[in-house]
């Protein structure tokens, strides 16, 4: 049991085997420290269960996690195909923690797993990384690395965040890594390098491989919260519905947003991708979004701008290699650009090269200022 008001000098593991829990901390509850390292691990080996945890935390209920080490990290593994999680927080419920790293290498069902902490609720404060006290009420000084990493290797996982629920600022930023490496096979619905309402730094998310498993939809940027730094989006490899650059909902992007296609072949020999957009779903961006098709092939289409979703700014398409089925738009898809668009062909095979937007009957897609199409 982890501390209430005591401190642990060392570090602390908890190890979860079976059971019907409603909240499990590597953390301590009220005003408890850990001084060494934090790692909660989750292993249903309990074949023939049918049970359910409903939150995991690497950091504490309401007590900050200050261990003597300031590289140290809370740390989340959830192993084996059989576990059932609603909520995997890397950080605290309502406690900061110095950084994280969540590795899930299989699941039976997990509903949100963040890279972050949780701050949701009535009253609660925050679970901030990499600041001691709270960002949000201006009480807080930095401490530890504030990086929140999140390693997706195999399961079934509805949604992934790379920062936090509510309430829990990224310092530094964010790291999501996608590899197939478990034991499980991987299926993502949704999966965010930002948090989902929680404001935070911007992310880096490395899309190496999926197996034979899938991601629906990525988001470079959060669900619908404010985000502050640059968003880079690296798809090496995988089976992937529709990548975006940018937010799903809405939020504002302080940064830039630059989207990757380099298939690895030899790190995954199942690839497929069908469309990019270096904006977001339906939120809007001021700035000027830059995709990179580099090697592989998209199945569909290719976008500078976004779905649904105005930029304001100059988008830029860059073809250098691989395939591109259909078009290459340099606008977005039925949403206009306040700006200029222009796509480069140095190389690759497409389907046809647009320097404005796609529309339709019902909507129509305006680039407000220049469009170019260069071949080189």
């Amino acid at each position: 049991m982890k501390p209430n008001f005591l401190n642990v000098a060392g570090n602390a593991q908890t190890v979860i085997h079976a059971g019907n829990i409603h909240q499990a901390f590597a953390g301590s509850n009220m005003q408890g420290n850990i001084s060494g390292s934090a790692t909660i691990t989750v292993d249903h080996s309990n074949e023939g269960c049918d049970e359910l945890i409903d939150e995991v935390y690497g950091g504490g209920n309401q007590s900050a996690y200050r261990p003597t080490n300031n590289d140290d990290f809370a740390e989340v593994l959830i192993e084996n195909c059989d576990n059932s999680i609603a909520y995997v927080y890397g950080g605290g419920n309502a406690a900061p923690v110095p950084a994280t790293t969540v590795t899930i290498k299989g699941a039976n069902a997990i509903d949100n797993a963040f890279a972050g902490g949780n701050g949701a609720g009535e009253g609660n404060s925050g679970a901030d990384i990499g600041y001691l006290g709270f960002f949000s009420s201006g009480t807080a000084t930095e401490y530890g690395t504030g990086i929140a990493t999140i390693n997706v290797q195999g399961g079934k996982i509805h949604h992934v965040y790379g920062g936090s629920n509510t309430l829990g600022y990224i310092r530094d930023h964010a790291e999501v890594n996608v590899n197939a490496e478990g034991d499980c096979t991987m299926d993502v619905a949704e999966l965010y390098g930002g948090g989902k309402m929680a404001p935070g730094k911007a992310a880096t998310i490395n899309i190496t491989c999926t197996g034979e498993g899938k991601i629906d939809n990525v988001y470079g940027g959060a669900h619908m919260a404010n985000l502050i730094g640059d968003i880079e989006l690296n798809i090496r490899g995988g089976n992937i519905g529709n990548a975006f650059g940018g937010n799903n909902e809405s939020g504002i992007i302080n940064g830039s947003i630059t989207v990757n296609v380099n298939w690895n072949t030899e790190a995954c020999g199942t690839n497929s991708l069908n469309n990019v957009y270096g904006a977001g779903n339906k939120a809007d961006y001021t700035g000027s979004p830059v995709v990179n098709i580099i090697n592989g092939k998209v199945n569909e289409n290719v976008f500078g701008g976004g779905l649904k979703a105005t930029v304001t700014g100059d988008p830029t398409v860059n073809v250098s290699g691989g395939t591109v089925i259909h078009d290459v738009y340099g606008g977005g898809a039925l949403a206009d650009v306040v700006g200029n668009t222009t796509v480069n062909l140095n190389g690759g095979i497409i389907g046809g090269a647009y320097g404005g937007a796609l529309g339709s009957a019902e909507v129509a897609a305006k680039v407000y200022g220049d469009t170019y199409v260069h071949l080189n």
